[in-house]
């Protein structure tokens, strides 16, 4: 075989140097071959002018997978704390009937019965829209069609999507993207004191009924909503239509209001800055109830619920959602001044300008709070199973604890995966104002997609056999949904890790592309064997006596090996 000439070698490597430096420098990355023809990289010196550092995201995706080993490891340690508090509720729950017992407060009780209110649920703000007589609560939504940004590592984009709430375009990088004020309440929402018996809903089992039934919306109503002056710059003439939106299983009555100007706008063609309203209530029916019995006070009547207007910071604001401390207040705010469009508060921040309607306070009535544990899951022992002396379950002798959290606060909760985990992402955007620490960022996560806690209130008549089995398959649902999350959130992260290497790969041309995606398959196994791992070792960890078990099996496998080698040696 003829040997290659040193002198051919050499102009051959400056060649291909030149021609990568000069491709990388000008053109696109490799691999963006395979995007659209428009869409086109920026060259170095713009990457760098843009502060798209790759050393600053991996750091971001050290933190990140640090948050995704925390994640998957707490999240064994959730599921084996939800096992112990549904044998607890076997064991120690009470069937009663609706009529309330003074021995049984402080005590795990369970109850079926139909729902009944006395209250009139309507909606001044939005034409005095009401629901039928004996309704649990009723709400009004708000979605304002806009541009939304969106960036990655190759371009930005700009996308047109219906949003509950208004995205600032003040801030966006390329200009011709405006998006008008949001003109009304995002969500708009009344809460009715609803009693089975003697037992008065707590707000958070007000907020699993979730049985919406689509309102009525007469052609007074329609004027009325038209007369409002925040609704004077659409046009006066609101179609009807179903609307598909992506986060819901069915289509949903809706009211499609054109922006003035929006020449040739349709529900099935809208413009930046139509509008669309849903208005939905949920009708009292059957129930059945599980929680632990105390006294309804009157400072439990006190309702935050989305569409109240307040002022924060001195600012005009809405709240558009509550959700689990710390800051359990999100706000909207209504002013458009610089800083963010929402964010969250504590309580106390939060200065409601609307009148709270609180719940009158009956004679003999009583109220539910959830089961919990009475230490935060960073004291608490891990090896003590859930009983009177951790929980907030009343002994034998009547003597008990507090639980973790059992503030009566409306949290939405239809117990889909989805939102379950955009709450857990929502708790730990708020910690990471405060810490860069793994684990409280993780444990953060879980408080918000899957807290320690049963609370429970099913729509229909159920044994407690059969409400125990339902909690127990959604808590399943929820913890491989929480898995999962881990899993993308680890293979993203490891991605993050390799930017460095990644980037000097997206100067080599064809050879880098290859390495490139040969780098992506090798996150992507690691994420596998790591995420795996950690489940595994944390399945076990939490669980000892299986632990235990499995350690034990190799043993005596080993043992009865070493027995027979010896009978047969003699």
């Amino acid at each position: 075989m003829a040997k290659i000439p040193r002198v051919t070698l050499r102009t051959s490597l400056l060649a291909w140097a030149a021609i990568t430096l000069a491709f990388a420098w000008t053109g696109s990355r490799p691999w963006l071959i395979f995007s659209a023809a428009e869409v086109s990289e920026p060259s170095p010196v713009e990457f760098v002018r843009k502060k798209d550092n790759p050393f600053v995201d991996a750091v971001a995706g050290t933190i990140c997978a640090g948050i995704a080993f925390s994640l998957l490891w707490l999240n064994e340690g959730h599921a084996v704390k939800i096992e112990q508090l549904l044998d607890l509720v076997r064991r120690r729950v009470r069937e009663i009937g609706t009529s309330a017992l003074p021995e049984n407060e402080r005590h795990l009780v369970f109850l079926n019965g139909d729902a009944r209110t006395t209250d009139q649920l309507v909606l001044p703000e939005w034409g005095g829209v009401s629901a039928p007589a004996n309704s649990a609560k009723l709400r009004a939504q708000a979605f304002m069609y806009q541009w939304e940004e969106e960036k990655d590592d190759k371009s930005v984009k700009y996308n047109q999507v219906w949003k509950n709430h208004r995205v600032n375009s003040d801030r966006f990088q390329e200009s011709g993207h405006d998006n008008p004020m949001f003109p009304v309440a995002p969500t708009c929402m009344k809460l009715a004191k609803v009693a089975v018996g003697d037992f008065v809903l707590s707000k958070k089992m007000l907020g699993k009924l979730q049985s919406y039934q689509p309102c009525e919306v007469s052609e007074d109503v329609l004027q009325a909503i038209c007369a409002n002056p925040r609704m004077s710059a659409y046009l006066g003439e609101p179609r009807h239509f179903q609307s598909n939106l992506w986060w819901s299983e069915s289509s949903k009555p809706a009211l499609f209001f054109t922006l003035r100007g929006n020449v040739g706008s349709s529900p099935t063609t809208p413009r930046i800055g139509d509008l669309m309203l849903i208005f939905e209530y949920v009708p009292c029916a059957a129930v059945s109830l599980l929680g632990v019995q105390v006294p309804f006070e009157a400072d439990a009547g006190k309702i935050l619920v989305p569409g109240l207007r307040c002022r924060v910071q001195d600012r005009a604001a809405e709240i558009c959602e509550v959700t689990p401390p710390p800051l359990p207040i999100k706000v909207h705010f209504t002013e458009q001044s610089f800083g963010e469009d929402t964010d969250y508060f504590e309580m106390s921040d939060v200065v409601c300008t609307d009148p709270l309607e609180p719940w009158e306070v009956g004679p003999n009535q009583w109220t539910f709070v959830p089961l919990q544990f009475n230490e935060n899951k960073a004291v608490r022992s891990m090896w003590i199973r859930a009983n009177t002396a951790t929980t907030n379950i009343a002994d034998e002798m009547g003597r008990t604890l507090l639980g973790e959290n059992e503030v009566d606060i409306y949290i939405e909760d239809d117990r889909s995966i989805i939102l379950h985990l955009q709450h857990g992402v929502d708790q730990m955007l708020k910690m990471l104002k405060q810490t860069l620490n793994c684990v409280k960022l993780a444990s953060a996560f879980l408080d918000g997609s899957s807290p320690d806690e049963l609370c429970l209130a099913f729509e229909g008549t159920y044994s407690c056999e059969a409400v125990i089995m339902k909690e127990k398959e959604i808590e399943r649902r929820i913890n491989a949904g929480v898995r999962l999350f881990g899993f993308l959130l680890m293979w993203e992260s490891f991605n993050y890790m390799l930017r460095p290497l990644t980037w000097v790969f997206s100067f080599l041309w064809v050879i880098g592309t290859v390495l490139f995606f040969i780098v992506h398959a090798g996150t992507f196994a690691c994420a596998c064997v790591c995420s795996g791992c950690t489940i595994g070792t944390a399945w076990i960890f939490y669980r000892p006596a299986y632990g235990l078990f499995l350690f034990c099996v190799p043993l005596l496998v080993l043992y009865l090996s070493h027995l027979r080698a010896n009978e047969q040696h003699f």
